[in-house]
């Protein structure tokens, strides 16, 4: 009788943390599972400071200068579009952006190696997407690192995707801790929306994979980043917010075509930074008169979200909604996203140094541009991230 007593007792309690789990899992997969806590909203123009703890990041697609042209963008002054006066606006605004990374879409391979020194003099160092521009692509993925704060433990790339791993080795509380990043690009034709969903789907999985398994994956710290020429309510967004899609799941802009014929899913609980805080962005891409909001910086729940950068100035967003991107003060066609993020501390030191160590050891940023530098600077056809469209 007492042992029966007992394991009824034993029973409860189980059944009870069973129903607790599973609350609070719920809670992380809401999208109205908001944070509570104040966020700061930071003017463009002014650097993102990031405390020790902290993490600030910005995501830009700054234009392939090959797309930058007339017949592209027959309403742009032509002197806005020429390649000098946009790349001296570019250096302008990567030096005041003043984040911890800076997650680059749409690098001209010919003006990486020019980037890439005017970025080490601000104290980055790069790692970049090499095989974009060895398989003939007129750009590429980068992403920058500042070295005071991060060391880069592991880099991939993958189709449309550069994902990194970066340790903290910036004293404070974080030192040691591992953030895991995938800086996207996604596939830019509107009737190709399975393409975008196969490569955030790999990009996901290769980040379990080395991570190590789907608990670590759910306690580390994790972003994905980029233009994923994708709205909010599409697939990409979908997946992310609510950590599965089912199969033959369709987007808006191409019913006809299903963007996955097998329910897929992973075990990142992810909020988008821009819709935690509350904030809600006028649009990061414009042409002609259409604009959305293309680009999302998607983090672990367990990151509060500590600010946001304003996309456009403010005072310059009634002059930008009568006219078009790029323009005097904008160099591309999109506008920068920005956060800063605060680490959780759940998931570092001596484990996430382990799962970094079992991946491929990361090539140095020397061997990444000898490998741009012998393409000859890239070729007008494109390639597997080229193509006509964007």
């Amino acid at each position: 009788m007492v042992d029966g007593r007992v394991m009824a007792a034993g029973a409860a309690v189980a059944l009870g943390l069973t129903f607790t789990w599973l609350r609070r899992r719920r809670a992380q997969r809401s999208p109205h599972h908001h944070q509570r806590h104040s966020v700061r909203l930071l003017p463009r123009g002014r650097p993102l400071p990031s405390k020790p703890g902290e993490l600030s990041l910005v995501s830009y697609n700054i234009l392939c200068e090959r797309y930058a042209t007339g017949r592209r963008f027959p309403y742009v002054f032509a002197q806005y579009l020429d390649p000098d006066y946009r790349w001296a606006r570019l250096q302008a605004e990567l030096e005041a952006f003043g984040a911890d990374l800076i997650a680059l879409q749409e690098v001209t391979v010919d003006r990486w190696m020019e980037l890439k020194a005017f970025m080490a003099s601000l104290g980055y160092t790069a790692v970049v997407q090499a095989r974009a521009a060895a398989t003939g692509s007129d750009f590429m993925l980068a992403l920058f690192y500042r070295q005071g704060k991060l060391r880069l433990a592991w880099s991939k790339e993958r189709s449309r995707v550069l994902l990194a791993a970066l340790e903290v080795v910036e004293p404070g509380p974080a030192e040691g801790q591992v953030v895991w990043l995938a800086n996207v690009h996604l596939e830019g034709s509107p009737y190709r929306p399975n393409d975008r969903i196969s490569q955030l789907k790999h990009a996901l999985q290769r980040l379990e994979g080395h991570i190590g398994s789907k608990d670590a994956a759910e306690a580390a710290d994790v972003i994905i980043c980029g233009d994923f020429n994708s709205l909010d309510q599409d697939s990409p967004c979908w997946l992310l917010r609510r950590g599965r899609l089912e199969r033959n799941h369709t987007d808006a802009c191409c019913p006809q075509v299903p963007t996955t014929k097998e329910t897929i899913a992973h075990p990142f609980a992810l909020h988008e930074a821009y819709e935690s805080s509350g904030y809600r962005q006028p649009f990061t891409h414009k042409v002609a008169q259409d604009h959305a909001v293309l680009d999302f910086i998607w983090c672990s729940r367990h990151m509060p979200v500590a600010a946001v950068m304003r996309p456009l100035q403010q005072e310059l967003r009634e002059v930008v909604g009568k006219c078009y991107l790029p323009n005097r003060w904008h160099p591309s066609d999109h506008l920068p996203v920005g956060a800063v993020l605060k680490l959780s501390g759940c998931y570092g030191g001596e484990q996430a140094a382990q799962g970094a160590a079992t991946a491929e050891a990361p090539a140095a940023a020397d061997d990444a541009a000898a490998d741009i530098s012998s393409v000859g600077g890239g070729s007008s056809t494109g390639g597997s991230d080229g193509g006509s469209v964007r």
